[in-house]
């Protein structure tokens, strides 16, 4: 029998509390922007080959914003919720559960979602 070592993912999401630090609006943008590592760590972990270019695009496109100092739950994921089949939705499910935190912004592991 095989057995695998580290995260084994099957059409998941996870929720994620991501806190605007600031006190003004910040947006998702800013987030991708702001945390270029998060992708250089995704590509690491798991042998990826995403861009933060791209994310920051697809963040243009499905945009979150953050009044000052407001907690969001935000659901990421490779095959559920708004990011699903997206460069976000794979590469955050997995690399923001370990929590974190950049000059605007605050995130922790809320759920699993399967």
């Amino acid at each position: 029998m095989k057995e695998r070592e580290g995260f084994v993912s099957n059409s998941s999401s996870t929720l994620f509390v991501i806190t605007n630090k600031t006190d003004h609006v910040v947006d998702l943008v800013l987030f991708v922007e702001e945390n270029p590592r998060l992708v250089v760590q995704f590509n690491q972990i798991y042998d990826g080959n995403y861009r933060n270019a791209d994310l920051v695009e697809e963040a243009k496109n499905k945009n979150i914003t953050w009044e000052p100092n407001e907690r969001k739950t935000c659901e990421f994921g490779d095959h559920a919720g708004p990011y699903s089949d997206t460069s976000i939705g794979e590469v955050y499910d997995t690399i923001l559960r370990h929590g974190g935190e950049s000059r605007s912004f605050k995130w922790k592991f809320l759920e699993l979602n399967r």
